[in-house]
């Protein structure tokens, strides 16, 4: 198998994720190659070259770095995109098929939410569960998977009111927001919580992920770079 990795420019928190892509296809085997393109390349270009990569026999699977600079348009990328080939879950198809409870694929850090949720034991049935954050990437897919696991979902975002009384009414908090623009202070989680730290190191370091469980534990999880 083989992952293409589609970066336009050099944002040190796509080199990052770049990096720990790298290293992890390396260890199970996999072919993995870097299309890098500069940032004054043209949106024509650009979805040519893409269509290219899509189109590519022997690509199995694609990473697209987001964002795109603006003046690329990104809904064409995605609609350009191989659903079959969407390792995040970009493409309407494969969202559909998300919302709809059916086979797809979720974007990996908001089914990493659930994965950690499920390898600790914490059953999200009938539970009042609050999300931070609607983007496309976590926000909203993992406020679908959790309602397709019967919870009852809350979504916040900037335009939220009343947001710390609405976090600490939470059974479950999930916070998936940027550091640069928010901060989460200790007052906004759940009462009566223990607290232990996990690190995953696949995602970059721009966002933070953070779990609160109420009745037994808090799950804070940063994703950073790594040497």
């Amino acid at each position: 198998p083989k992952l293409a990795i589609v970066r336009v420019g050099r944002r040190e928190d796509d080199l990052a994720y770049e990096r720990g892509a790298v290293k992890r296809t390396e260890k199970v085997g996999m072919d993995c190659e870097t299309f890098e393109f500069d940032t004054d390349i043209t949106n024509e270009e650009f979805q040519k070259e893409f269509i290219k990569i899509n189109s590519d026999n022997d690509i199995d699977g694609i990473l697209l770095f987001m964002p795109l600079p603006k003046h690329i348009n990104t809904q064409e990328a995605i609609a350009n995109f191989c659903p079959d080939k969407d390792l995040d879950g970009l493409t309407l198809g494969n969202m559909a098929a998300l919302y709809a409870g059916t086979d797809g694929y979720a974007p990996c850090t908001a089914e990493a939410v659930i994965k950690l949720l499920e390898y600790s034991d914490i059953d999200v049935d009938g539970k009042n569960v609050t999300v931070i954050g609607r983007s496309n990437v976590i926000g909203k897919p993992v406020s679908m998977m959790l309602i397709d696991k019967n919870a009852t979902v809350t979504v916040c975002h900037s335009h939220t009111k009343n947001l710390k009384d609405i976090c600490q009414r939470a059974e479950i908090l999930v916070a998936a927001i940027l550091q640069i623009k928010y901060s989460l202070k200790n007052e906004f989680f759940p009462a009566r919580k223990a607290r232990f730290s996990l690190s995953l190191h696949d995602f970059g370091f721009d966002f933070t992920v953070n779990l609160c469980y109420n009745k037994s534990m808090s799950l804070r999880i940063r994703t950073e770079e790594t040497a």
